[in-house]
């Protein structure tokens, strides 16, 4: 007996061997009815019979062959899209880790600039105090 095609499963689901393979076997069974059939309804013989069904066999595989093609076009374009879409989400990745590491930056240099501005504010103060009352302040900060 021939392959069993399941109802679940779609024609992309199939390989081009399973569908070559049932449609050998669906031909193989149908094909002696209707040569016989055939034969005698053209009141043909049976190699004239043969070679009409083989012509629409051959219309049938290629039939058969373009949807396979197609159906391989199909997935090469969804992998394509799919790696660009992969492709992106890794640019956009990299550049959020860029202004990440930009921001960091500018905030170290911030803090740098806000550290300075704090030496300079203090050189500023004590050169402000006059000298009497430095030393006072430096021997009270050491007793």
């Amino acid at each position: 007996m021939g392959t069993v095609i399941s109802t679940s499963r779609t024609s992309a689901d199939f390989t081009l061997d399973e569908k070559t393979q049932w449609l050998a076997d669906a031909y193989g069974a149908a094909a002696r009815e209707l040569v016989v059939s055939t034969m005698i309804d053209l009141n043909k013989s049976a190699d004239d019979v043969i070679d009409l069904l083989t012509k629409a066999a051959d219309s049938t595989w290629q039939t058969a062959i373009a949807a396979h093609l197609a159906d391989l076009r199909s997935k090469a374009q969804r992998d394509r899209e799919q790696r660009a879409r992969h492709q992106e989400h890794q640019d956009r990745s990299r550049q959020i880790a860029s202004l990440e590491d930009a921001v960091n930056n500018i905030s170290m240099l911030l803090e740098a600039h806000e550290a300075k501005r704090r030496v300079v504010l203090v050189n500023v103060r004590a050169a402000a105090v006059p000298e009497p009352e430095r030393a006072a302040n430096l021997a009270a900060t050491v007793a």
